[in-house]
């Protein structure tokens, strides 16, 4: 039986291979010696075959194992990498996309000597993964406090639209931490400096960062270099900054120390003068960090409109109004007034008007417009013309509907502007809208100025109404001792004007500030009253 089977298995080896012409021989079994070789040949093969198979088998395996061992390791170890490659280091010593955030990873650091004004307040919020901690200073003032949370949290608003951009099925870190240094400088003004840290998948948006702000003390408001700082002083900054970047290791970026305002964008005031910062690579190339440098308050000096200097007596000395010439009491008069101005593009061209034609005008400023770039220039022309500048509110706040606190911040936050300046305060206070009764009346401590001519160039904006009205219509055009009400800031008012000085200057009118003609015509300009006209003045709004 054991010999049957072998043959059989052997008869299967033989038929699976190419056909053979056997012999006659063969056949009838005249040569088995040489079958059996045949047989033994064909068995070796198979047996080498079987071999070969397992050794590969075995090859693949191990090969599977490594790999297998590979991934296991990668995954206990791996580090969070950002799209470029780079491996970005995560707050507070671990590693990995599995180390899920806690309060350890946002603490702040920042030298108490960097924060010189305010207490800390914080905005934060925590999960697995994605966390952020924001300490920004509340400093007392009510204005500049919603000013700084506002910043705060604009920081905070940025970071999460750069987490939704990073979104992906896969968890990874994303965290950005905030903390401040806080300056305050001779009373006058309060810096405040972000230094921002954000570890983000894009490579981009991570790394440090500043964000800076500056404030008045008096008011609250933020304010910008120019706010401080006279025309000029680009070329001081420019020419500090190249004088620094060249003492650094690298290449200048030519257009940073260029004489613009927006290479000057990050700044803090302190008592030793202005710091200028500049993020990593936009000074000098291959410079990741923040660059910093400050400019001596000395060499400042002759640029500051402030008394930020020692030695300073409220920056640069003005005069105050001067007389753009003898006002004839016996000859007819009328106030051109002029509200809710400066503005750029068209008081410069009135006050050419008022030039040319030897007229003065009162105009009456707002605060908010005071903070624009040129508004001091505007302002100090004005003076120089021989016109007075009067109080619009910092706001234009409805005075019969705020507390007496909002009040007086409301008439002196401009006077504070203009002090800052150097300049002198105004003398006289228009209520918003002629809003105002008998507490207000009694309240502010200046006279109020009405009018008893309206334009009302603020509704037509139509140079030809405007103009009928002041020389034309029956019951409005312009007679002695009238306070004419317009506004500067349209520029079909410019244009109206254009036709009404000239004229009423030929009708034989004096154009004259509000202060010159009731000291001409020898009226007490004083507060408690309400001023319409010469000839209709109030000291009691009635019920």
């Amino acid at each position: 039986m054991l010999q049957e089977g072998k043959e059989e298995r052997l008869e299967y080896i033989q038929l699976s291979h190419r056909p053979r012409n056997h012999t006659k021989q063969d056949q009838d079994g005249a040569v088995p010696a040489d079958r059996a070789r045949r047989y033994s040949r064909a068995a070796e093969r198979l047996k080498k075959q079987r071999r070969n198979r397992m050794l590969a088998i075995s090859g693949l395996s191990a090969v599977l194992l490594v790999l297998i061992v590979c991934i296991v390791f990668k995954v206990l170890h791996k580090d969070t990498v950002n799209v470029e490659g780079a491996p970005v280091s995560n707050a507070g010593g671990e590693t990995g996309d599995g180390a899920k955030l806690s309060e350890k990873n946002f603490q702040f650091t920042m030298a108490a000597d960097k924060q010189e004004v305010g207490s800390a307040q914080e905005i934060k919020e925590i999960a697995d993964y994605e966390g952020y901690a924001v300490r920004y200073p509340v400093i007392g003032n009510e204005a500049m406090d919603a000013g700084i949370r506002q910043r705060a949290e604009d920081i905070v608003s940025v970071f999460k639209a750069e987490v939704t951009s990073c979104k992906s099925e896969k968890a990874v870190r994303m965290i950005m931490q905030a903390d401040y240094e806080s300056y305050k400088t001779k009373e006058e003004l309060v810096s405040v400096k972000f230094d921002i840290h954000k570890e983000l998948p894009l490579a981009s948006a991570a790394g440090e960062s500043v964000e800076t702000y500056t404030y008045n003390v008096s008011d609250g408001a933020e304010i910008s270099l120019s706010d401080v700082l006279k025309e000029g002083f680009l070329d001081l900054l420019a020419e500090k900054t190249k004088s620094f970047a060249e003492g650094q290791t690298g290449k200048v970026i030519e257009t940073a120390i260029a004489p613009e305002l927006s290479n000057f964008k990050y700044y803090t005031w302190n008592e030793d003068g202005l710091t200028l910062y500049f993020p990593g690579g936009s000074l000098v190339e291959g410079v990741d960090d923040v660059l910093s440098f400050t400019v001596p308050m000395e060499d400042l000096k002759d640029f500051l409109t402030r008394n930020l200097a020692d030695g300073m007596e409220g920056g640069q000395e003005v005069q105050g109004p001067v007389s753009g010439g003898k006002v004839d009491p016996n000859k007819p008069m009328v106030c051109l007034t002029f509200d809710d101005g400066p503005k750029s593009s068209t008081t410069p061209e009135l006050l050419d008007l008022l030039e040319a034609n030897d007229a003065r005008a009162t105009f009456f400023v707002v605060g908010s417009m005071l903070k624009h770039e040129g508004a001091e220039d505007i302002i100090r022309r004005e003076l120089e013309l021989g016109c007075q500048v009067g109080n619009h509110t910092l706001d234009h706040e409805n005075l019969k509907n705020i507390s007496d606190e909002e009040i007086t911040q409301q008439v002196e936050g401009v006077n504070d502007i203009l002090s800052g300046w150097g300049l002198p305060k105004c003398s006289t206070v228009r209520p918003p809208y002629g809003g105002y009764n008998n507490h207000v009346l009694s309240y502010v401590q200046y006279p109020l100025a009405r009018w008893d001519v309206d334009t009302e160039d603020w509704k037509t904006r139509d140079a030809a109404s405007t103009i009928n009205n002041v020389l034309y219509d029956e019951k409005l055009k312009a007679e002695d001792g009238d306070i004419i009400l317009m506004h500067d800031i349209h520029p079909e008012t410019i244009e109206a004007c254009r036709t009404i000085i000239p004229e009423l200057k030929a009708r034989g009118f004096q154009l004259v500030t509000m202060e010159e003609m009731f000291e001409a015509k020898g009226i007490a300009f004083e507060p408690g009253k309400a001023y319409y006209s010469s000839g209709f003045i109030k000291d009691d709004f009635g019920s």
